[in-house]
């Protein structure tokens, strides 16, 4: 089976195996021989080095040891099934699975019993791991999250205890070291043998630290201390369709109803450079040609008609957002316009284009009447809260008595000389009001020229729980 498309790169950009095996000649990587499954310590059976970034120059930092099966499944259910993925991962970590071999690339005889280590066999070294967890959690040393690196002081990516001394817990403890992923290899790899290429080494990455490593559920940039990492709000509109996987910035965005992938980048920079000349450009489609798979309204994208009035809104952070309501479609329009080339930020937008029912009167009166079966209520949000003023019989007496509320600010007329005809009922002047105390407010809940229609009113009320 052929290599297949993975993290962004072609398969012709992910034949890298020639620049391993000349780094396994200079000595950069350990031969697979030599190596350890990196998720689940298996050191029998097929490895091989998997990568996540396959950049030329990068292919060698980026390497890490895997066998055949946890390999399989980093390529196969990682990003398609990560709920199954994880499972293998507590799985495996546990009880390791048999060695993978096949008779023409990797048979038993090809294994190797891995090199010792400053006199230590590779059993004591594995084993040494579980004290140093042990003494993380009993705070004798720090988490690796919140360690840099001894040799080149990187402080991002993937970092290891380096232990020089597994005689008993108590040397391993005292002589664990934490090294980042490129240097811990260099010390295992050239430190005793070739310690004229180690020297180098140490001397170059002193100056210019090597970038640091992540590998996707083992170490990700949100592994880093928060202390040392730089958040980033990927919910907003800054950096809307740019996505982080693993030390890569990818650019993603639905056209037509299928998500497109528009390339990946190593910094965040570069990526916004990017989405911007993409956004520009209208992602590479004709000027004005609708991306979107979903159909658009009558009179536009984020244009609705309603009660009279031409509305401009828009879903933000899953909340529908009023942004203004206009007598003609056009005047709507110019406001989306605004909106749209400015990222919906309206402290950008001239307050004159930002017409509400609030600021323009001619808007407002055409509002607070709603028809409830055969009546007419006139109510208003005053503080946030929804104040009911009244129930009429129809639509030429509620706007009347909404003209007189407008007029006094909304203020209802003094009613000390009302009687009381019944219970919430009372005749004030020629009118018969229904009111009634809620939430410690009294409030009025309809007015009547018929005490026969009051009282009809207020049974009705008081059926619903006074919620008209």
């Amino acid at each position: 089976m052929g290599l297949t498309e993975y993290n962004g790169f072609s398969p012709k950009e992910r034949e890298v195996e020639k620049i391993q095996q000349e780094a396994i000649e200079k000595g950069e990587l350990k031969p697979l021989e030599e190596t350890r499954c990196f998720i689940c310590g298996q050191d029998k059976g097929i490895r091989v080095y998997h990568v996540e970034n396959y950049f030329p120059e990068k292919v060698v930092g980026n390497s890490i040891p895997m066998c055949y099966k946890c390999h399989s499944r980093v390529h196969g259910v990682k990003i398609t099934n990560p709920p199954k993925f994880r499972k293998y991962l507590e799985e495996v970590r546990e009880i390791p699975l048999p060695p993978t071999y096949n008779k023409n690339y990797w048979t038993p005889e090809r294994d190797k019993i891995l090199d010792d280590y400053h006199g230590f066999s590779a059993d004591i070294r594995e084993f040494s791991k579980v004290i140093i967890e042990k003494a993380i959690d009993d705070d004798e040393l720090k988490p690796l999250n919140e360690t840099k690196c001894s040799i080149c002081g990187q402080d991002k990516g993937l970092r290891v205890y380096n232990v020089d001394d597994y005689t008993s817990p108590e040397t391993i403890i005292k002589s664990a070291k934490p090294l980042c992923w490129t240097c811990n290899e260099y010390v295992e790899r050239h430190e005793e043998k070739n310690p004229e290429i180690f020297e180098k080494y140490v001397k170059e990455v002193k100056q210019k630290p090597r970038k640091p490593v992540y590998i996707t559920s083992v170490w990700t940039k949100e592994d880093d201390n928060p202390l040392n990492d730089e958040f980033i709000n990927w919910d907003s509109t800054e950096h809307k369709f740019i996505r982080r996987h693993t030390n890569r910035y990818i650019i993603i965005k639905s056209i037509k109803g299928k998500d497109t992938y528009f390339g990946s980048y190593d910094t965040l920079e570069e990526a916004l450079i990017a989405r911007d000349k993409l956004v520009s450009t209208n992602w590479g489609f004709s000027e004005g040609e609708n991306l979107s798979s979903r159909k658009e309204g009558k009179y536009g994208r984020y244009i609705t008609f309603h009660n009279d009035c031409f509305r401009v809104l828009k879903v933000l952070d899953g909340k529908p957002e009023f942004f203004g309501a206009f007598p003609t479609p056009e005047e709507a329009k110019e406001l989306r316009d605004l909106l749209i080339e400015n990222d919906w930020d309206t402290s950008k937008i001239p307050p004159k284009y930002l017409r509400s029912f609030i600021t323009n009167p001619n808007l407002e009166r055409l509002n607070y009447i709603r028809k409830v079966k055969d009546k007419f209520v006139v109510s208003k949000v005053i503080d946030g809260e929804l104040k009911y003023f009244g129930t009429y019989d129809t639509k030429e007496e509620a706007i009347e008595a909404r003209e007189v509320l407008l007029n006094n600010n909304w203020q209802v007329e003094d009613t000390s000389d009302e009687e009381k005809i019944d219970a919430f009922v009372y005749l004030t002047g020629d009118e018969y009001i229904v009111k009634n105390e809620v939430g410690g407010e009294e409030k009025v809940f309809g007015r009547f020229d018929d005490m026969g229609e009051a009282i009809k009113f207020r049974n009705q009320c008081v059926r619903n729980n006074w919620k008209v």
